[in-house]
């Protein structure tokens, strides 16, 4: 039996098509229904079904959402069998919603390039024997020509064709707007900063950010708050500190989160746990982070580390580097250029990665220190590489607060320095309790907001 029909590998193949992004986005175009049909021959008939029902329904919702379905494949089995309950036995209901069951067991997991290599290697055998079978029938009815015999071996030696089909945009309207209205949320996630939210959208999946400032001016503290705000939307957020040990980064978490000062969180360990548990109850996604401060991190072993914790089953949605200037880069310049060309091939490299796994990627980037300090940091101000913020989705930087409102310690500007997906050169006064790594803190920010507002009326006056 070809491993293909094994009931094993079928089901870590469906495990991996329910929760893999990069996976499924590889491979939907050689897979299709017909390759989980249930035969008239197979012995467990039950199973059979089961498995060509779960296929469909992981399969459609793809087609439907371009997501995959996760822990929505229950919710999706269980209408399948409410539609279908005149027609169904016990039997298969309880086979289905065990395959459905099963599929969440970490067991399942594999290295999922090499589940798409198998996937290339049967299609290509299949392919072959496909191309076989036509030769002879036109061989048996005389009609294999040099041309066909040509064309037919041209499909085998070119490989297996990937989907390539072009859509026809004038009969689509309807595809699209269904495809828009379901990735509305998913696709552009808040930021949970208030202002920023109501007038720019963040940047979709397969895009790089880039949070711009001086040292000292609420890098971390940012980096911490995007954790949070995207695993409270049920994403999974890898977070890389290459420049605080992780200790640290698991400090301001802990602080923020509990809203405890980060030198009190020793001395209010009860306080601190009781806080913690009732937080993370609401958070639907989950945070993992990665010490760097060893040295020696490229970009290819961030991403290696990254398909890691994917082939245990953990997908990641979010990528958090702090900071760009500590990633290595793949060569070695010389001259007056190299730090300038080795950021380029940094940049380069994080951008195809984000697009490549179609995740949300958030690098930090060092302003260029002035003699004082500045309430709008623009793009022109990057330390080293100016470049960068032409190869990100979003810029945003984050200066000093407004000298009027006063407060200078828990006092920013956050200012949209660039997008390619909406609003640019827009900014608010942001107020936090940075000594509790709390980036924004929204009834004092709204406070502030106002007071600045009138402020600027006042001037123009």
């Amino acid at each position: 039996m070809a491993y293909f029909r094994d009931r094993d590998f079928q089901e870590r193949l469906l495990a991996l098509l329910s929760t893999n992004r990069k996976f499924i986005r590889k491979t939907v175009g050689l897979l299709t229904i017909e390759d989980f049909k249930q035969r008239d021959n197979e012995s467990d008939k039950t199973w059979g079904w089961a498995r060509e029902t779960t296929a469909r329904i992981i399969l459609d919702y793809w087609k439907d959402y371009r997501q995959p379905i996760g822990g929505m494949l229950k919710t999706f089995a269980l209408d399948e069998i409410r539609a279908k309950s005149a027609k169904l036995g016990s039997t298969q209901r309880k086979e289905l919603l065990t395959l459905v069951e099963k599929l969440k067991d970490p067991e399942l997991a594999v290295a999922a390039d090499a589940m798409e290599l198998k996937i290339v290697r049967y299609k290509e055998r299949q392919q072959m024997r496909n191309c076989i079978d036509e030769m002879l029938d036109l061989q048996a009815t005389n009609e294999l020509t040099p041309e066909e015999f040509r064309r037919l071996a041209s499909t085998v030696m070119s490989g297996v064709v990937r989907d390539t089909k072009a859509i026809e945009y004038k009969t689509t309207i309807d595809e699209r707007i269904k495809r828009r209205e379901s990735e509305r949320d998913r696709k552009y996630p808040k930021l949970y900063i208030d202002p920023l939210d109501v007038k720019v959208r963040c940047i979709p999946r397969g895009q790089v950010g880039m949070v711009l400032a001086k040292y000292k001016k609420g890098k971390s503290a940012f980096f911490v708050h995007l954790a949070q705000a995207f695993a409270y939307q049920g994403l999974k957020v890898m977070f890389f500190t290459l420049e605080d040990p992780k200790e640290t980064v698991e400090d301001r978490l802990d602080s923020s989160l509990c809203g405890i000062r980060l030198q009190n969180l020793p001395l209010k360990a009860y306080v601190v746990r009781k806080r913690f548990l009732n937080q993370i109850e609401t958070m639907q996604g989950s945070i993992k982070v990665v010490d760097g401060t060893g040295g020696g991190w490229t970009v290819e072993r961030m991403i290696q580390t990254v398909d890691q914790e994917r082939n245990r089953g953990w997908e990641t949605d979010v990528v958090l580097v702090d900071y760009d200037e500590q990633i290595e880069p793949p060569h070695r310049f010389k001259g007056d250029n190299a730090l300038r060309m080795q950021s380029h091939e940094i940049y380069i490299e994080l951008v195809r990665w984000a697009a490549r796994d179609q995740i949300w990627l958030w690098t930090a980037s060092q302003a260029t220190i002035a003699k004082y300090d500045k309430v709008i940091i623009t793009g022109d101000e990057q330390a080293e590489d100016k470049s960068k913020i032409r190869k990100v989705g979003i810029c945003l930087s984050i200066g000093a607060g407004p000298a009027e409102l006063g407060d200078p310690d828990n006092t920013r500007y956050l200012y949209v320095a660039a997008n390619r997906f909406g609003r640019m050169m827009i900014g608010w006064p942001i107020v936090g309790e940075f000594n509790k790594a709390i980036f924004y803190d929204q009834e004092e920010t709204e406070r502030a907001i106002m007071m600045y507002s009138k402020g600027l009326e006042k001037g123009k006056k």
